[in-house]
């Protein structure tokens, strides 16, 4: 299922429950997108994956994103934001596309760096 319609169909139908689950407990996708914007983290964290889902989602090719997208990247505190990336959203997105992204809006992510359970490969 695409990012986007994840999150358009749970919004449309229910309210955030912003309780965190368990340490280790299963969790769907709509209701970890739910608990993920209610993180503390800095940035427009419903704007990061309403313009930017469509080019981190899996499958199709890697494209660049959009100003729009960019102009979101800008304002997120993306080491924040990584401490949140569950096994469930990597189901979801690709993790490669998210450095591609990342890169081509002017904050490239470190190589070494754990976003999720993913580690940011060397350039090249």
């Amino acid at each position: 299922m695409k990012v986007n319609s994840i999150i358009l169909e749970y919004f449309s139908h229910h309210k955030c429950n912003t309780k965190l689950p368990a340490k280790g407990s299963q969790q769907n996708p709509r209701l970890f997108l739910c608990n993920f914007l209610a993180q503390p983290c800095e940035g427009d964290l419903q704007g990061l994956i309403t313009q930017c889902g469509v080019y981190v989602q899996k499958g199709g090719p890697r494209m660049d994103p959009s100003q729009g997208c960019c102009n979101v990247i800008k304002s997120i505190d993306i080491p924040c934001v990584c401490k949140y990336i569950s096994r469930v959203i990597e189901e979801v997105i690709d993790m490669d596309k998210v450095v591609h992204v990342a890169d081509f809006c002017g904050k490239p992510l470190t190589h070494g760096m754990k976003c999720g359970s993913y580690i940011v490969p060397r350039a090249g």
